[in-house]
């Protein structure tokens, strides 16, 4: 993989070293290199052409997927132009690939001006307080059906025990 920080470095006339600005981390590139095979013992997979060609459709695709990474866990990563390169070996019983990810992440812009700042607090809390007062409102009707059961529950009791109690002294 390739890690470390997006920095812009600003140099000045007559001077002899530069002022580096931090502009946090960046963006994590990651190649994997891999193989296909036809007819494994290792793992159960389809023939080696359907397995080629589910990789291609799922590097391909338009938007994110995840990626399970041996060591760093499931991450989120699209695939560049050009990200999969596969080369065909043995008559068509092995493809090697090299693949190319980057981490994907949100689409999250940065605020640029207070009015926009004052608008997407505003929208943000309205929707914060929309979904507690749904919250809310939900934990209040289960609460009422459960009671709601619980009285139709001590009725049904109660009319039994006064059935059984009827025809006892009738009997």
């Amino acid at each position: 993989g390739v890690f470390g920080r997006r920095q812009a470095v600003h140099e000045y006339p007559y001077r002899d070293k530069a002022w580096v600005e931090d502009m946090g981390r960046a963006t994590r590139r990651f190649t994997i290199r891999g193989f296909l095979l036809q007819s494994s013992g290792l793992y159960t997979a389809p023939d080696v052409m359907t397995q080629r060609d589910s990789l291609v459709a799922a590097c391909e695709t338009g938007s994110a997927g995840t990626l399970v990474h041996p060591t760093l866990g499931e991450l989120t990563v699209s695939i560049p132009e050009s990200g999969l390169r596969i080369t065909e070996g043995l008559a068509g019983r092995v493809f090697e690939f090299t693949l190319t990810v980057i981490e994907s992440g949100l689409r999250v812009f940065a605020i640029t001006s207070s009015a926009d700042a004052a608008s997407t607090v505003q929208t943000s809390w309205l929707a914060v307080a929309a979904k507690t007062a749904g919250t809310f409102i939900g934990e209040i009707h289960g609460t009422i059906n459960f009671f709601t059961g619980t009285m139709h529950t001590l009725q049904n009791t109660a009319a039994f025990w006064e059935r059984s109690v009827t025809s006892t002294m009738n009997a």
